[in-house]
Order: C-alpha cells, then sequence, then structure tokens
C-alpha cells in the first residue's frame, strides 16, 4: 500500500480521539450479531491499526504485521474470514498471533469512505471455530457502511463545532462570512431582507444576485419553509443560539435535503443582522435513513436475541433500560428501576454480590467485565443472563457505566442438553470401542480419536489425532488402498449413500490387522465437491480370524458329515423333509441316497407318521432349539425296526429357512444289554433285600436265646460256685456280651442297608449322655492304665434334639475304639461349639487317642463294612470291622460325617459335626455365690486342667495351672489357692510327697488338697497317710456333676469320695412286695423270677402267659409293680397298660415293658400307653435292681398292705424227653439239673396246649400269633428244626383256607415231633 492511501485518515480526524460510545455500541452489535466473544473497530495508520473502539478486547492497537486487517482492506467489498486458525497449514506472524491470543476465528470488513478509500476494519473473532452465515455477513456488511456514516457524522459534527465556535465569539462579519464559505450563506436583516449572499449558486432556483435587496416574503420560498425561518429567528433572539432548520426541495424530480442554522447576531447601535448559513445534507438524511433501518435490524436482532442494553450514570445516579430489558425483567415499559432494584433481580447470594462487585470495578478501576448470572423477574421467573459491563470514561473519569443484558436461559438450557449429548455419544462411541474420524476432502486436514492409535498399537505422541490423511495412506494395505480410493471416489461422484470397506492396516508391531471402515460426506461446497467425511474404523480382526476359523470348521463339519460313523441327517423343519443325508445314515436304514431324500422322517418309523408324542418334541425343539437325547424307533428298508439315540438342534441356512441338524446313533444292541443287565440288577437286589432282611430277622431273634444265656450265667455267678467253676462262667458271661455287640452291629448295618433304619429325635441332656458314655468306657480305659477325659467346653448348650440312643452309640463306638488301639497315654472325648445361629447349634464331637494311629493309605478304607486296617488287627483286637461304617452311616442320616486326623505312631482323632435345635438351661440353679477365688490344678496332661476350667465357668473364680511343683509354688506366690487338684499320674507315694511339699508353702494354710485318682474306692479313707495329706477324693474321669458337688463342699478336710458308685444306694428290702409278669416266653418268665428272688428274700410273684391273665391279676391283687413283653395273645402289653390305668388302683403303679429290640417309636409308644419305662433284653440282673430302685418311692406307698397267698401252680406229669442231645441244653442253663427239669416241663406244658390251640383256630392272623409263640419256646431249647418253621409260618401269605390246613398239619407235626424227642432225653 503507497503512501496516498494514508491521506483521508487524516481528513477524518479520528486518530487518537475519545472514545465514543455510539461506535461501542456499534462494535459490540457486531459481536452480538456474529455470536463472537470479541468485536473492535480499527483504523488504518502508518505502521499500526489503532483501535477506536472494542467490546471484550483491551488493546488500543496492533502492529500491521501481527493484523489480518491490512489483507481486509486489500479486499475491500468482501467479508475477509479465517474459520480455524488451528487448522491452518500456513504458518506466518499474523496465524501466530491468533494463535498465541487463543483466537481461531476471525471476520473482517474494510470501512471504506464515499471516495473509495479504505481506511479501517470492523472485525469480529472467537476463541472457538466458526462459520458466519450469509445473513451474518450481510449484516457485518450493512455494520461496516454504518461506521463509515458515523465517521462522516463525527467529521461533519466537528466542522459544524468549529464553526459556531467562530459565529459565538463574536468575530467580524467577513472573517465568519469566510469560515463559511464552504456553504450558502444569506444575510438578512431585522426585516428579513437579503443582505449578502455567500457560496456557490448552483443550489438557488434564481440568480443569487436578485436575491439582494428583496423580502423573505418577496421570493418565491415555500410558505412552510418561510415560516419556519420566522420562527427560527424569533427562538435564536429569544434563546441567544442558533436554531437550526431542516427541509426539503423538490427539483426537476430529484429530492434534496437541507440543513440552515439560523442565527440573529446583535450588532452595535443595536442593529441586528441574521446569519444563515444552509447545507446540503441530502447524503446525510440517506444516511440517516439507513442507519434507522439498521437500527430497526438490530432492534428486531436485540429482540429475537434477547439482548437488552442499560446505562448507568455514576454522578446522577440514573439508571436507564432498553424496553427490551424491561421485557426480559417482566416490568412494564412506563418503570425505570432504580440500581438498588435493579441488583434485586439478580438471585441473593453469590450471582447479587459478584454483579455488586464487578459493577463497583469498572466505576473505580475502569475494568470491564462479561459474566453469565441466574435472575428472578418479576415473575420469579428463574433466569440465566450474560451480562456486559463496560465503562464509559471521559478525561480519565468514569462518568457512567453501560452494557447489554442478554437473555441465554434457552442457550444455556441447549449448551448443557448439547454437553450431555455429547457426553453420551462419546460414550457410546467408547462403549462401542469404534474409532472416529473427521476429514476435510479439500483442504485434506483431519481429525481422528484416540482409538485410530491404539488400534494399530501406537500412542498419540507418536502419531498425533489431528494429522494428514496421509498417516492413513501410509498405513494402508497398498492392495486395499487401491480399492478404497475407487470406493470413495464413486461416495464422491454421490454413486452410493455412504462408503465402507474392510481393509487391513499395518500394526506397530509389523502384522496387518483387519479394519472396518465407513464413512459419509455431511456437507459439500457450491460448486458440489464434497467438502467434509466423517467417519468411523472398527477393528474387526477377531472377526475376521472367527471367518477363517468358521471356514475352517464348515469344512470339518463336511469331513465329520461324510466320515462320522454316527448317522447324521438335516430336515427341514417345518415339513420334516430329509435334506442331505451323510453315509452312515444311509447305511443303517438300508436306502441309497437317492431314495431318502425326498422323504419325511415320519415315512421310516412304525406308524409311518407324526405321534402325539413327537408332537411334543416338535414342540420342545421350537421353544429350546434343541431337541434329545431322546429315543426312536424307526423302520429300515428291509422292515427291521432300531432303536436309535436321536440329539438335534434348530439352524437357518443361508435362505433363512428353519432346517434341523440332528445324531442318530443305533443302540438296538445297547438297549439289548441293558434290558439283560436291568433284569440282573433287579434280581441282585431281590436278592439283597432278601439278604438284608434275613440277617435283620435272624439278628433279632438271636437275642432272646442270648438273653437267657447272659441272664442264668449272670445268676449262676451270684450261687456258691468254686474258682475254675466262677472263671468258667465269667468267660461265658463275657462271649455272651461280646456276642451280643456283635449280633448289635450286623442288624444295626442290616437295618441301615435294608432302610428300615429310622433316628427317634428326643430331647436331650447333652452333659448327662457324655458323662454316661464315659461312667461306660472308663472302666477297660483304667484296667489299661489310660487317661480317659471329658472336656464339655463352657458355651455347649444344655439339651439338644437328637437320637439319644444312636448318638451315644456312636461315641461308645469311638470310645472303645480308641481303647482298644491305645495301649499308653490318653483318650479325650471333646464337645465344642463351633458356631449358633438362632435355635441351631453346629457342635462338634471329637474322641483323640494316643495310639497306635492309622496308616495314610488306610484311612479311608476303615469306615467300609467289615473292614478293619488290616488282618492283623482283627486277629489281635477282634470285632466285626462294623463299628465306623455304621456310626459313619448313622451320621450321614443326621447330614453329617465321619472324619479323621491320625499319624502313626502319634495316635488317632475322630470327629464329626453335627447342627442340632438347642436349648439352654435358663433355670439352672446359681452356683456363683460361693467365697473360692482361685483354684490351682496340678497335672502334666493339660485337658484335665481345661475340663475342670470349662466346669467351673460358672463360679466367680480363677482357674490355674501348673504343670509341676516347681510351676505350683510360683503360683502360690501370686495368690492364694483355696482348691489345689493334684493328678495322680505314677504312686500314690508320688502324689503324697508332692502334698508334703506344697504344705510347707506359707499360703497353703486354708487350702483343700484334692486327689484325682482312678480308683473308685472309698478304701483312701481307711489310710491314715491319705487322710493326713489330702482332704478330698475325686475319681476319674472327671465328671462336672462330682466335680460340683465337690466345690460346693465348704468344710475342710471333709473326706469325701465324689464317685457314682459310692453314692449309689442298694434297694431297701422290703418285706410282702408283689409283682406281675406278663411274658408269653416263659423261659423269659423264669429268668424275671430268678431275678426277683434273687433282690428279694420275699416277695409275691404273679405269672401270666397274656394280657388278658395279666388284667385280671392285677385286679384281684393289686401288684407293686408290673413287668410286661409288648407282643402277647389276646392283649399285648400297650393294651393291658391302658387297661391297667383305667383301674382305680392302677394310676400310680409302675408299669415297665420289657422289650426285644429299641424299634424307633416303642419308647413313645410304651409313655404313651402308660407305662413308667422299659427295659430291653438282654435283661440283667442289675437292670431290674436298677429299675426297682427308681421307682421305689411308687412301690413303698402301701407298705403296710397285707400278703396275699400265691397263685398255685399248675402240676404237670414228669415224661422221659428226648429228640436233641442233653448236654447241648445243659451248656445253655449253665448245667443246673433241677432248672432244666423245670425248663422241660414248661416245654412240655407248652407244646401241648399248642396243639390244643392249633386244632381251634380258623384264621391266619391267630395262626401266625401261635408260630410267634412257638418259635420262642423252640429256640430257647435249641430246636432249630421247629423254629425255622415257626419263622417260614410268620412269613407265608395264605390265600385259601385249604392252605391254612395243609400248612396246620405240617406244623402239627413238627410239635408232635419235639414232644416225642423231649420223652427220650427224660
Amino acid at each position: 500500500m503507497d503512501k496516498n492511501k494514508f491521506n483521508p485518515i487524516d481528513k477524518y480526524s479520528l486518530l487518537d480521539s475519545n472514545q465514543d460510545s455510539g461506535f461501542d455500541r456499534l462494535v459490540e452489535i457486531a459481536a452480538r450479531v456474529c455470536e463472537c466473544s470479541h468485536a473492535t473497530l480499527s483504523i488504518l495508520d502508518k505502521n499500526r491499526f489503532w483501535i477506536k473502539s472494542s467490546f471484550n478486547f483491551d488493546r488500543e492497537e496492533i502492529s500491521k504485521e501481527d493484523s489480518f486487517c491490512d489483507i481486509s482492506i486489500d479486499n475491500p467489498n468482501e467479508v475477509f474470514i479465517i474459520r480455524d486458525a488451528s487448522k491452518e497449514k500456513t504458518t506466518n506472524r499474523k496465524i501466530d498471533y491468533l494463535r498465541s491470543n487463543n483466537i481461531n476465528f476471525y471476520a473482517g470488513k474494510s470501512i471504506v469512505d464515499p471516495d473509495g478509500y479504505s481506511i479501517g476494519t470492523l472485525c469480529v473473532f472467537d476463541s472457538e471455530a466458526k462459520k458466519l452465515s450469509a445473513s451474518q455477513q450481510h449484516i457485518l456488511k450493512q455494520l461496516s457502511q454504518e461506521a463509515m456514516d458515523k465517521i462522516i457524522s463525527h467529521k461533519e459534527s466537528l466542522n459544524l463545532r468549529q464553526l459556531n465556535n467562530n459565529i459565538s465569539d463574536g468575530k467580524s462579519r467577513f472573517q465568519t462570512l469566510l469560515n463559511n464559505t464552504g456553504d450558502l450563506v444569506f444575510l438578512l436583516d431585522s426585516d428579513l431582507n437579503f443582505m449578502e449572499f455567500y457560496g456557490k449558486g448552483d443550489d438557488l432556483f434564481m440568480e443569487k444576485g436578485s436575491f439582494i435587496g428583496k423580502n423573505i416574503e418577496d421570493i418565491n420560498l415555500d410558505k412552510k419553509l418561510s415560516n419556519q425561518i420566522k420562527l427560527a429567528v424569533k427562538a435564536s433572539k429569544l434563546y441567544h443560539s442558533s436554531i437550526p432548520v431542516e427541509y426539503e426541495l423538490n427539483r426537476n424530480g430529484l429530492e434534496r435535503w437541507f440543513n440552515m442554522n439560523v442565527n440573529v447576531i446583535q450588532r452595535e447601535h443595536h442593529n441586528t443582522e441574521i446569519l444563515c448559513v444552509i447545507r446540503e445534507v441530502t447524503g446525510r438524511k440517506k444516511t440517516e435513513e439507513k442507519l434507522k433501518l439498521i437500527n430497526n435490524l438490530l432492534e428486531e436482532a436485540e429482540s429475537l436475541a434477547k439482548v437488552g442494553g442499560w446505562r448507568y450514570d455514576v454522578k446522577k445516579r440514573e439508571l436507564f433500560w432498553t424496553p427490551i430489558l424491561k421485557d426480559i425483567a417482566g416490568i412494564g415499559p412506563e418503570v425505570q428501576p432504580t440500581i438498588d432494584e435493579a441488583l434485586f433481580f439478580f438471585k441473593a447470594g453469590e450471582n447479587r454480590e459478584l454483579m455488586t462487585e464487578k459493577m463497583s470495578e469498572s466505576i473505580k478501576l475502569n475494568t470491564s467485565y462479561t459474566g453469565e448470572f441466574e435472575v428472578i423477574t418479576a415473575q420469579k421467573k428463574h433466569l440465566w443472563a450474560l451480562v456486559n459491563i463496560k465503562p464509559e470514561i471521559v478525561n480519565g473519569e468514569c462518568i457512567a457505566v453501560y452494557g447489554s443484558f442478554q437473555d441465554i436461559t434457552e442457550v444455556k438450557s441447549t449448551k448443557e442438553k448439547l454437553k450431555q449429548e455429547r457426553e453420551r455419544l462419546n460414550n457410546i462411541i467408547n462403549a462401542t470401542n469404534l474409532g472416529t474420524w473427521e476429514w476435510n476432502i479439500q483442504t485434506g486436514e483431519s481429525l481422528f480419536n484416540q482409538r485410530f492409535v491404539e488400534m494399530m498399537g501406537y500412542t498419540q505422541n507418536e502419531i498425533p489425532l489431528d494429522n494428514s490423511f496421509e498417516v492413513w495412506n501410509n498405513a494402508t494395505h497398498p492392495e486395499d488402498l487401491k480399492k478404497s480410493n475407487q470406493l470413495l471416489d464413486e461416495h464422491f461422484e454421490r454413486r452410493t449413500d455412504f462408503y465402507q470397506m474392510e481393509l487391513r492396516l499395518k500394526h506397530k508391531l509389523g502384522h496387518w490387522i483387519w479394519v472396518l471402515d465407513k464413512g459419509k460426506v455431511i456437507s459439500w461446497t457450491e460448486d458440489g465437491q464434497p467438502e467434509w467425511m466423517f467417519g468411523t474404523h472398527q477393528d474387526i480382526s477377531d472377526k475376521k480370524a472367527l471367518e477363517k476359523e468358521l471356514k475352517q470348521n464348515v469344512q470339518q463339519f463336511k469331513n465329520i458329515f461324510e466320515l462320522s460313523p454316527v448317522g447324521i441327517i438335516i430336515t427341514d423343519f417345518s415339513s420334516g423333509e430329509f435334506l442331505d443325508v451323510n453315509k452312515a445314515m444311509l447305511e443303517m436304514l438300508g436306502y441309497s441316497e437317492r431314495e431318502i431324500l425326498g422323504k419325511n422322517i415320519w415315512s421310516i418309523t412304525p406308524e409311518n407318521e407324526t405321534t402325539a408324542s413327537d408332537h411334543k418334541q416338535i414342540q420342545k425343539l421350537k421353544d429350546l432349539k434343541k431337541l434329545g437325547p431322546i429315543e426312536k424307533v424307526l423302520k429300515t428298508k428291509s422292515g427291521d425296526l432300531i432303536t436309535v439315540d436321536i440329539n438335534g438342534l434348530i439352524h437357518f441356512d443361508k435362505h433363512g429357512r428353519r432346517i434341523v441338524i440332528s445324531t442318530l446313533q443305533d443302540v438296538t444292541e445297547q438297549k439289548k444289554i441293558e434290558k439283560k443287565l436291568k433284569t440282573s440288577k433287579a434280581e441282585a437286589i431281590k436278592a439283597s433285600q432278601a439278604k438284608s432282611e434275613f440277617v435283620a430277622n435272624m439278628s433279632h431273634e438271636m437275642r432272646t436265646p442270648l438273653n437267657g444265656v447272659i441272664g442264668f450265667s449272670d445268676l449262676l455267678m451270684k450261687t456258691p460256685l468254686n474258682e475254675v467253676q466262677h472263671q468258667y462262667m465269667r468267660t461265658v458271661f463275657q462271649s455272651a456280651h461280646i456276642l451280643l455287640d456283635l449280633i448289635n452291629d450286623v442288624l444295626d448295618f442290616s437295618k441301615i442297608e435294608s432302610g428300615k433304619l429310622q433316628l427317634d429325635t428326643t430331647k436331650t441332656d447333652l452333659h448327662s449322655i457324655t458323662e454316661e458314655v464315659i461312667d461306660l468306657t472308663k472302666y477297660e480305659a483304667h484296667k489299661k492304665g489310660l487317661e480317659l477325659i471329658l472336656i464339655v467346653n463352657t458355651n455347649v448348650p444344655d439339651y439338644v434334639w437328637v437320637d439319644s440312643v444312636r448318638l451315644k452309640q456312636i461315641l461308645m463306638n469311638l470310645l472303645n475304639n480308641a481303647i482298644k488301639f491305645t495301649d499308653q497315654g490318653s483318650v479325650t472325648l471333646r464337645v465344642s461349639l463351633k458356631n449358633k445361629s438362632n435355635h441351631l447349634s453346629n457342635l462338634t464331637f471329637s474322641v483323640e487317642d494316643t495310639g497306635v494311629g492309622i496308616a495314610k493309605e488306610n484311612q479311608k478304607k476303615i469306615f467300609n463294612a467289615f473292614i478293619q486296617e488290616d488282618t492283623s488287627v482283627t486277629k489281635k483286637y477282634g470285632g466285626t470291622g462294623l463299628g465306623l461304617a455304621i456310626s459313619d452311616k448313622i451320621l450321614n442320616m443326621m447330614n453329617s460325617k465321619l472324619r479323621l486326623k491320625s499319624k502313626t505312631g502319634q495316635g488317632s482323632k475322630f470327629y464329626f459335626e453335627v447342627s442340632l435345635q438347642s436349648e439352654y438351661d435358663l433355670n439352672q440353679k446359681n452356683t456363683s455365690d460361693t467365697d473360692l477365688k482361685h483354684v490351682l490344678v496340678i497335672s502334666s496332661i493339660f485337658e484335665y486342667f481345661e475340663t475342670i476350667k470349662n466346669n467351673l465357668k460358672a463360679f466367680k473364680l480363677k482357674t490355674h495351672y501348673a504343670k509341676d511343683l516347681k510351676t505350683a509354688s510360683q503360683k502360690m506366690n501370686e495368690f492364694s489357692p483355696q482348691i489345689i487338684f493334684i493328678n495322680q499320674e505314677h504312686s500314690i507315694t508320688d502324689s503324697y510327697q508332692l502334698v508334703s511339699k506344697l504344705k510347707t508353702h506359707i499360703k497353703s494354710k486354708n487350702t483343700r488338697f484334692v486327689l484325682i485318682s482312678k480308683s473308685n474306692s472309698s478304701e483312701y479313707y481307711e489310710n491314715e497317710d491319705f487322710i493326713k495329706h489330702f482332704d478330698q477324693l475325686l475319681t476319674k474321669p472327671v465328671k462336672k456333676s462330682n466335680l460340683l458337688k465337690l466345690i460346693l463342699k465348704t468344710e475342710k478336710n471333709e473326706n469325701e469320695v465324689v464317685a457314682d458308685e459310692i453314692n449309689t444306694t442298694p434297694v431297701e428290702e422290703t418285706e410282702g412286695l408283689k409283682f406281675l409278669i406278663a411274658e408269653d416266653n416263659l423261659i423269659n418268665m423264669e429268668l424275671i423270677k430268678s431275678y426277683l428272688k434273687n433282690i428279694y428274700s420275699s416277695v409275691n410273684i404273679f405269672e401270666a402267659e397274656d394280657g388278658l391273665k395279666a388284667f385280671k391279676l392285677f385286679k384281684k391283687y393289686s401288684p407293686d409293680m408290673v413287668f410286661s413283653d409288648i407282643q402277647m395273645p389276646n392283649m399285648n402289653g400297650y393294651e393291658l397298660a391302658e387297661s391297667i390305668r383305667k383301674e382305680k388302683t392302677g394310676k400310680t403303679v409302675p408299669i415297665i415293658a420289657i422289650t426285644a429290640g429299641t424299634v424307633k417309636g416303642t419308647k413313645e409308644k410304651c409313655i404313651e400307653s402308660g407305662m413308667n419305662d422299659y427295659i430291653s433284653k438282654p435283661i440283667l440282673q442289675e437292670s431290674i435292681k436298677n429299675i426297682i430302685s427308681k421307682y421305689a418311692q411308687d412301690i413303698n406307698k402301701n407298705p403296710g398292705k397285707s400278703l396275699p397267698e400265691r397263685e398255685p401252680s399248675k402240676v404237670i406229669d414228669k415224661n422221659e424227653t428226648g429228640d436233641f442231645k442233653k448236654s447241648h441244653l445243659m451248656n445253655m442253663i449253665g448245667h443246673n439239673e433241677q432248672f432244666f427239669n423245670e425248663l422241660i416241663k414248661l416245654a412240655d406244658e407248652t407244646l401241648t396246649q399248642a396243639l390244643v390251640d392249633l386244632e381251634e383256630l380258623e384264621n391266619e392272623t391267630e395262626f401266625k400269633k401261635l408260630a410267634h409263640k412257638i418259635k420262642g419256646t423252640a429256640l430257647n431249647l435249641g430246636a432249630s428244626t421247629l423254629s425255622d418253621y415257626a419263622l417260614k409260618i410268620e412269613k407265608l401269605k395264605l390265600s385259601s383256607k385249604k392252605e391254612l390246613d395243609c400248612q396246620k398239619t405240617r406244623f402239627k407235626a413238627e410239635i408232635k415231633k419235639l414232644i416225642d424227642s423231649l420223652q427220650v432225653l427224660r
């Protein structure tokens, strides 16, 4: 640009001029209309652009080298635009300036004066890339013209001001005229006559010389104009100022506007002259009209954009609001709020405080501010407003603050929604793991997201996201790139709706990845060329690998289809028609491929159609998309029937048709084999059940004679015998018990195997049952010198609901095994609470020993039936090997199992966990009221301390442990124990020596010394040494009940043995007691009679062979106690008890049931029928003695009753007996000749009566009852032939009277045969 281009700038006197609010408002409007954050109006100087006015831009000037304004000036007719400076490839100072000021968008329009010179620019810019619409560009052009008009007005205003100043200074007329020669000037006298005329006469209607001397009324002026001049003269005189008159003249159809300034000048000598200066303002009027139009457009834009204006006069404290602002605030047009009222519209809190602060800063510091505020309208409506604050500075002083107020509620809401949508879109894109790209096809610029570089194994540092499309081209496989370009060209030519291609990209590691590339042109240039294109790329390497694998699988399927030995068919789902059949299927059916294709699946079935079952399978296939395995019978071509196993699934072929792919395996031979196996299995199960029933019945029947062996051998040992005889009888007694244990094990195992064993769950005292099993096993343990210890943790509940008999059986098995396989050391039974939930307690029972242990390889097999660790164990220890198996199976019924931890040579631990309903004894007597504070336990075996501590938990005392004398002495130094327990581990002398040393301790004065001894005898109390050293004796194993009794003895030297055996109370000898025995087995009758006679020296016994007779005897003699069998003729034991209870004398008499087994429900049924208790066979004298002692109080209620005479026994003639050896029977009864004779007599009587009864009975039930009775008699006599036949009768099902009579005849013959044998023996 040459120097002449700067001349017009001086003409307008704008450089470094003062701030003008008019220009500021115009600049702000430009920013608002173009939706930009900044705008400036710059004037071109030699080396700079001076900023006349700005919006949100605080700089005063920009160097020409940095500004784009000179480019705008070089293109005066267009709006020069930079859409996105960040994407400009060219780098120069101007671009760098924009980027350094965070400006990405720039638009500028040159300001051109009427002579065509560009004197400056009106420009807008923003930090974000933008695109101006055509309407926005048009308004920007109009605003640049408006700026030029304002510049012209500015210049004219300066000239006019200068002219008026010259006139008002009273300069001479001539000088005044000279200063105004540029316009038309008239000089009138006071009478309005023309005196002089200056200026060009081109605009006059006549020659200017013709004006001189004429009055204004004499020339041809518009009447209206003439009156305006007259009025202006009067006004000038009145106000002593220049009065403007604006008028319009038409000449030759041309409309022209003029402005006349009328000024009355008072001369000397009171002469008055009127100076009229006329200037044509046609151009200005046109500009004003344009400006008015622009203002109207701006007002409309303000209304549409909801932009209001305001100004606050600082000195006057007056606030002005535009109508738009009032409308936004919801107040009437007549209202003009005060500054305080205006601030009240801003939401209280941060918003109002910030607005007040920024207003104050603008006034005091002359700063500008733009920000968003939340406001509340007069109608309480919440809005968001963008408020602009600018100071108006005059002479360095802020005289006012002005700005704009824009309602941006919708914009902010839209931005927020847009932000959410963008976030949602980004989340969706991220979730889909897609890469995205944008491509300006015309410029080549592109933008990728992070997924693109990640896809190829790079980072953003290695490949920037805003890169050239060359990166993509270089990474694409050459073959794919060529095809991709072809597809892009087709899309650019609008032959395809979108572009899509699968191509390969080079990975950072060197291999190729497959990518699905999609895109679409979203904008086109004005000449129809593609501009912007957006798209995605997706890594489909896995998909391509799957496709490759699928092709391989398809080939494999074809190979399998043809080569498979299993039949494979493909059928149509709807019709069942064969679509394809493999070779194996053809061979299976005997058809050729040509024959089978076209048939349907139902045509090769025996039914030749779909059955109801087929319809169900078809529906299942439809619902589940798969079928089978199902069996189906098919008919081959030859007519043979084959069974096939079918599996199938639904598939869709390439046409979308549903087909079924099925496999068919010929299982005809397999089904034949299965049928044979099923038959064999049924026979095996039947045989096993028969075996189990036989074992169970035999074991049960063996208990009855065994009861006699145990009972009478027990009686015989209580008679005078020499030492050898007593040893023999002891051996018989022990052997019988061992045999009974074995029978019980076999019986239990057979019950479990046959599923007949049931649990009888009742409320059980857990402490009592554990102490009971310890008592039952302590003798064997102490005999071997073992320590037997019971530990029940303190948190274990008092009661549990369990089958107490079976729990006791399990614990006895474990304890007996532990004692059996332990030669030295200890056996410990421990009960602990693992956890508790509501009323359920998870308890752990364990038995731990220090015995031989079990090898790891044998630990599993010992739980199997009839198996021990090795064969040498059976030889050394004996046993059936059933104990652990039975225990484990019973635990299985309790939802538990037996577990084992063991090491060879170190011992074993058998344990189980069981969850049981439980209850604590809340009514337990409070035992904590004792003066004891400290108790000391001295033992090398820690478990004794543990059990004593647990059992004393209820007391408020501390239990301490010492393993030797030294530790005990140290403990006694710390406290004074009231009781010291000393475990006898060796000889009693060692214990005496230990106590002697302890008694020398200063704190042993008031201490009780208690010996924990294996002996349960009271012989210690006859020993002076014991009395000298110990105060009390506690026998092992330590039980809670015994320990509490001892603790509660408060007197020292009371010398009491705490043991069950010493505290047992003998049966009180009572004369005249009456016992009723109801028992249909005469051997058991004699046994109980013998026991009662041994227990009492004088006793009355009443005998009854059936329940009805027993009831008659009870009513007649009112016995003190009744022993009753359960199964008896005429009236069973339950019915007898119920009948007795109905009698006045039978309300409280003890009734004891006698049963041969422990069948589930027996005890409950006994109690329910009115019985008090029951005893199981074999019956021992001790059992009878204990049960009598238990109910002694009830027996002795009426001791003064007279003794009735005993009912006389029947006299039976003695006859000779035979058939079996006398020695066999004598061995069974202990070689008691007298008792042998009694048995023979009773047997003869029983069998003879049986023959009579046999003739009279007429039905099956009575026949079986008689057989049961005879069976017991025969077993006790050892007559196996008769007992076996009686058992057979019990199991028979007689279908007719003829069969009943036949069996009666045979049974009668067997009985007579035994009676004849008895005569031979005699």
